[in-house]
């Protein structure tokens, strides 16, 4: 669904904000290994502004998909780039909020690698305006211990957590 139908869609189900998820800024089906386009972002971001002045929605978070659950410098750099690039989103449309993933490993004996490159990250990133929230997607910070690793290292940089409840149940947690 293009990004102007889905703020259409929410107003018309009676929402007053609403999230904006980086998907919407690339081809349906594409892998997000990269960065959208350029002119096709600028061209979606327009359409999603035009969308928001019509409905009067505020958008509460912009999510970006971002794994740090690889060895190539090069790819770690633009996972990265994503989460600049969502803050820059966000500024544009007024969210206070990029919600951000650490990535699911594939193996046990990387899952502290991963999170100390989303740790690092999150930190390199800090911005004044807008927070960083990390999500307990994935197995990396997928249950309550290992989601508290990350309070401490981040404490002093605009960053915080999004619960959510169903990823700890994903993650076989029940409590």
């Amino acid at each position: 669904m293009p990004v102007d139908k889905f703020i259409q869609f929410a107003f018309d189900c009676g929402a007053d904000g609403i999230e904006i998820l980086d998907a919407f800024f690339y081809p349906p089906g594409t892998t997000r290994d990269r960065l959208p386009d350029a002119n096709e972002l600028e061209l979606l971001l327009k359409a999603a502004e035009s969308a928001l002045a019509q409905t009067g929605l505020l958008v509460h978070a912009v999510a970006v998909t971002n794994d740090f659950d690889f060895d190539d410098e090069h790819r770690l750099h633009t996972e990265r780039e994503k989460i600049e690039l969502g803050i820059d989103i966000a500024r544009r449309l007024g969210a206070p909020i990029v919600r951000v993933f650490s990535g699911n490993p594939k193996s046990s004996d990387t899952i502290d690698l991963v999170r100390y490159r989303t740790i690092d990250a999150i930190k390199a990133l800090d911005s004044s305006d807008v927070v960083l929230a990390l999500e307990n997607h994935g197995n990396v910070f997928a249950d309550p211990a290992r989601l508290n690793t990350i309070l401490e290292p981040v404490s002093k940089h605009n960053a915080g957590l999004c619960f959510d409840v169903g990823n700890f149940l994903l993650a076989g947690v029940d409590a």
